[in-house]
């Protein structure tokens, strides 16, 4: 028997608050809050689970920060009290792709895939993250053409 899952989202607007931006590092900026919450169901109908997440978005870089407390204590604390609730939100998906081309760059063409695609998601993150997607895209590129001119060479 076939079991239909499906999910419903909802977002609701929340308060503005003064941050000081995890990624482009400004202090004393205006940021929107919002929530947003996800619904599992089964049949389309029957809630299953609920996942909340607030959301706060910086109004110089747009990009959005995960708050782990609720609407009310981001609105009535203060701009370094509220930085300090904040995580930048990331990818998991960019963070697949770039573990999975490294792993598979010596594959041509199959690791390629997947380090192009941790490739484009590489401005989320710092650090190793980034060096590994250079490092992926780069040695997946390298057996992709040693892969191909060799096949040339071959026939």
């Amino acid at each position: 028997m076939p079991v239909n899952l499906g999910a419903k989202i909802g977002e609701i607007p929340g308060p503005d608050v003064t941050i000081h931006c995890l990624w482009c590092g400004r202090q004393g900026v205006n940021a929107r809050a919002r929530q947003r919450t996800e619904w599992l169901t089964l049949f389309y109908l029957i809630p299953l689970l609920r996942f909340r997440t607030v959301f706060v978005q910086c109004g110089n870089c747009g990009q959005d920060m995960i708050a782990n407390c609720s609407f009310a204590e981001i609105a009535r604390s203060y701009p370094t009290a509220t930085s300090l609730r904040l995580v930048k939100s990331v990818s998991f998906v960019g963070k697949v792709c770039i573990l999975l081309g490294a792993l598979l760059c010596w594959a041509p063409i199959i690791g390629l895939i997947p380090a192009g695609i941790g490739f484009l998601y590489r401005k989320q993150y710092g650090g190793w993250m980034k060096a590994l997607s250079w490092f992926a895209l780069i040695l997946s590129l390298l057996s992709t053409l040693f892969g191909l001119a060799a096949l040339i060479i071959s026939k």
